[in-house]
């Protein structure tokens, strides 16, 4: 039985400019070190690990300019500045340590997207066009990549300042709208912005990503991040979470009738190189893989890969967007919000090997799919109805090959890696198990590591 450990797909990592100075406002070498060590820790946990920080020392330049009478985009522009010389101190720091950082600093979103593909860790700068303030370039960071969390590492407790309101767990929430309460009594000003600036609040306010708040003397509490259940800080809820979370609730009570109606349907399938074992399959990986990035959703997962497949009733060309749809209406019909929907619209409309959904969820759907091509079940089940006169064709048995052979790359989650390279070695030792020379042709390539 392979070793199950929780772990995130993508988190964003904010610093602040505080915890890293010392009493005399400079940069201080002992705490860039210590979130070295911070980010050491999280590497075996996390896909991909963005790292935005503050201007350390930035509010004493400002306070300086401003003295001589600089503007507000004056001192904006020099917390800018100040930002990215800390940037740069850290990248340095970090290349030492880290095998997998993208060797340069990221500038913009497009830049961060494309190095993902490529890298672990990648260290985000000013954005270019983009926000003022590193909060803000965190949770815009965060927004876009669709990343399960967000942490934000203070000088200072977030219950210090804002009261929470309750707790799940070890977690302490704190209402969003009372941040911003706090926020909006005060003057924000560059250099002296209170908690979280406006910008950034205004982000948490429609994200459905988490948010946590941790003081910098409690950051090593955060190799237990990948663990929601074990973790132990302050999340920052908002009124948008809330909602998504009673659409979820909605959702889990459709579920068994739904995945009734998708096995149902699914049993008219007469594709042998797609037939409801395949589903199965997909369906079992799947959930093995919401048990390891436990941030998933459960019953969206269960749900899109039961349903993945049931478009190819109506042939293969575009079954994928034809099935979302399908299941788009089922889910609208039984009143579903609309968040939800579109969440499972882009799981199911995105799983072909060239696409790459936006979720977390979708991305468990596309590669527990994939994953499929290099599993010796199937490949005998294809053996089996050659040998018995079945109609498969080639060129279908070809395309799950190249799909297999490029398994590497297509895969967006790590945590499938150690499990690719079993189910090929099982496939390799497999392929003198079948009898048709044209299945095990192509079994041999899927199977070569």
């Amino acid at each position: 039985m392979r070793s199950i450990v929780p772990r995130l797909h993508t988190l964003v990592l904010k610093i602040g400019g505080g915890p890293l100075v010392d009493s005399e406002r400079v940069l201080n070498q002992r705490r860039i070190d210590n979130i070295v060590e911070l980010t050491d820790g999280l590497r075996p946990f996390v896909d991909h690990l963005l790292v935005v920080v503050g201007g350390a020392g930035a509010h004493f330049y400002i306070e300086l300019a401003r003295s001589y009478g600089a503007r507000e985009p004056e001192c904006d522009e020099i917390g800018v500045m100040a930002t990215d010389l800390v940037c740069r101190v850290l990248h340095v720091a970090l290349s030492r340590r880290t095998h997998d950082l993208y060797p340069r600093i990221a500038m913009s979103l497009t830049e961060v997207e494309e190095a993902m593909s490529s890298y672990g860790v990648i260290v985000v700068g000013p954005l270019q066009h983009g926000a003022t303030s590193s909060d803000s370039v965190a949770a815009i960071t965060a927004e876009q990549l669709c990343a399960e969390a967000l942490v934000i590492i203070k000088a200072w407790r977030l219950d210090d300042r804002v009261p929470a309101e309750g707790s799940v767990g070890n977690l302490r929430q704190v209402r969003l709208e009372d941040v911003i309460d706090v926020v909006a009594a005060k003057i924000e000003r560059a250099g002296r912005r209170p908690i979280l600036d406006m910008a950034c609040l205004r982000v948490l306010q429609r994200a459905r990503f988490r948010t946590f708040v941790v003081a910098f003397d409690d950051a090593k509490a955060l190799l237990r991040l990948p663990d929601p259940s074990a973790f132990d800080g302050i999340e920052i809820v908002s009124n948008a979470q809330r909602e998504y979370e009673g659409m979820a609730r909605r959702l889990a009570e459709t579920v068994p009738t739904l995945l009734e109606r998708a096995r149902a349907s699914l049993g008219g399938l007469r594709d042998v190189v797609h037939d409801i074992g395949h589903v199965r399959r997909c369906v079992s990986n799947a959930m093995e893989l919401c048990t390891e990035y436990p941030y998933s959703r459960r019953a969206a997962v269960e749900l899109a890969a039961w349903w993945h497949d049931v478009g190819r009733l109506d042939g293969s060309a575009g079954h994928e967007a034809r099935g979302a749809q399908i299941l788009a209406t089922e889910l609208r019909q039984r009143g579903v919000g609309e968040d939800m929907v579109s969440d499972l619209i882009d799981a199911i409309a995105f799983h072909k090997w060239s696409m790459l959904p936006a979720t977390l969820e979708g991305k468990i759907i596309r590669d527990a799919d994939k994953l499929d091509a290099v599993c010796l079940e199937r490949w005998i089940v294809w053996d089996k109805a050659v040998c018995d006169g079945a109609n498969v064709a080639e060129s279908e048995l070809e395309a799950v090959c190249r799909v297999a052979q490029d398994l590497d790359r297509i895969i967006a989650l790590k945590a499938l890696l150690p499990v690719l390279r079993e189910r090929r070695a099982e496939l390799s030792d497999g392929v003198r198990l079948l009898r048709s020379s044209v299945v095990s042709k192509y079994a041999r390539l899927a199977g070569l590591r």
